[in-house]
């Protein structure tokens, strides 16, 4: 063997592991009911359940690292698609529940829903 092709597979096997590692960093990390939990609570907590058809609650939310290492588009879409149609587990609220409840997602004004 050349010593050239020794270290031209060296690199290789470097470049290998370093694309492994990078993987490991972009490995899906699942939400927990905890995390849903904290996602509602923030909502109720910061009033601001009229708020959620517009992009600046989600982005609050995101800035105040209530889930670190999730950005507002994230903490959007699952409200939207998996925490709207059982929210009644996160919160027994009267008041929320019916505020939740009225909205709708693609609608244009969330001030509808007083």
């Amino acid at each position: 063997m050349q010593e050239g092709e020794s270290s031209g597979s060296a690199l290789l096997e470097k470049k290998s592991m370093g694309n492994a590692k990078d993987n490991e960093s972009l490995r899906i990390v699942r939400f927990t009911f905890e995390d849903d939990q904290k996602i509602v609570k923030y909502l109720i907590d910061k009033k601001a359940i009229l708020r959620i058809q517009g992009p600046s609650i989600w982005f609050e939310m995101a800035y105040d690292k209530i889930l670190p290492n999730r950005d507002a588009s994230t903490l959007r879409f699952r409200f939207e698609e998996k925490l709207l149609a059982h929210i009644d587990q996160y919160t027994d609220d009267p008041t929320a529940l019916k505020q939740f409840r009225a909205f709708k997602p693609g609608t244009q004004n969330s001030m509808d829903l007083n």
